[in-house]
Formats: structure tokens, sequence, C-alpha cells
């Protein structure tokens, strides 16, 4: 009887062990994969310096970023730190390091055209579909160009977070309830 007591409870350790290291593990995996989230949100503050918008607002930082507020939150300071931003209440900016740092990323655009070459390089394929079909900078029917981009309609699912991905990097906006047009500031910046 005692036998048993041992082995089950050298199991139970043993298990224990295991479920804490495959955790340890797990952590390990997910922080390689991708970029971490201090770069993302040193790249969104370099794509809001070249384009003339800074010192930024926290909560577009966060939005464009796509980092959970908490993420974000304990990103800041180690940021800070390095020397790489400012935070001056809720407005943040990248230094002369964090700038050194992103070089061309921080570096503005010297027409529409460039500027709009910089926008699509951080975009995937169907993204850049859908900047492209708003080009002409007039206000579309959300239904119209969905379906130019072979969706059923404006309420298919992957058109909805196809629209609010660009719309969170504040390359889209919507006018009016059912349109949708590029963001005339930040896709084409040097329009009088």
């Amino acid at each position: 009887v005692v036998v048993v007591v041992v082995v089950v409870e050298e199991e139970k350790k043993a298990a224990k062990a295991k479920s804490q290291c495959s955790s340890h593990n797990n952590k390990i995996k997910s922080s390689k994969g991708g970029k971490s989230a201090e770069r993302t949100i040193l790249e969104v503050l370099a794509s809001f310096h070249a384009n003339g918008k800074a010192p930024v607002e926290k909560d577009k930082v966060l939005k464009a970023a796509n980092v959970a507020a908490k993420t974000m939150a304990n990103n800041l300071p180690k940021l800070k730190r390095q020397e790489m931003i400012e935070v001056t209440g809720s407005l943040l900016s990248l230094t002369h390091k964090g700038i050194e740092e992103m070089g061309d990323l921080a570096k503005g655009a010297v027409c529409n055209e460039e500027n709009l070459e910089r926008l699509k390089k951080d975009l995937k394929t169907k993204q850049i579909l859908l900047l492209e079909a708003l080009l002409d900078k007039e206000v579309h029917s959300k239904n119209d160009i969905a379906q130019q981009l072979g969706f059923n309609d404006c309420k298919q699912k992957t058109f909805v977070n196809l629209m609010g991905s660009l719309s969170g990097k504040q390359i889209v906006h919507y006018p009016t309830k059912g349109k949708i047009q590029l963001n005339l500031e930040t896709c084409f910046p040097f329009d009088n």
C-alpha cells in the first residue's frame, strides 16, 4: 500500500513538472514567432513620423499596432528606457535614437506615389487590392467594392475584416453608412 502512494505522488510531481515545462516552452515558441510588440510599436510610430503626424495619440498607435492595451502598456516603459520613444501625456513620438533605429521607415516620402508604395509594403495581397480599388479618391459603395474584389457582399466576414484592417491603419474610412473611401490624408499627403 505504501509503494502505491509513493508512485502516485511521483506521477503527480512528474505531471506538474511536465505541465510547467510545456507551458514555458509554449511561451518561448510564441515569443519567437513574428515581430515583437516593441518592434511593431516602433514601426507604427515610424510610419506616423514619416507621414508628418508625430507626436501621435497612444490610442491611435494602439489601434494601428493591433496589440493588446496591456501589451502596449508593458512595452512603452521599455522603449522609453531604451530612449527610443518620448511619452508626453497621451502623446507618443520617436526620439532621435528611435528615428535612427527605424531608418527608412521613419523617413518621409517625397510624393504621393512613393507614399503609396511605402504603405503597400506593409499590406497583404487582399489589402493591396482593396487599396487599389479605391485609388480614384472617390467615395464608393462598400457592396460595389466587395463584389469587385470577388466577395458576395460587404457583410461577408472576410470583407468586413479586410476593411477593418485598413481602417485600423488609417488607410480607409467610412464617410457615410455603406460607403468607403481612402483616407486622403494618409494616402495622398502631398495633395493640396
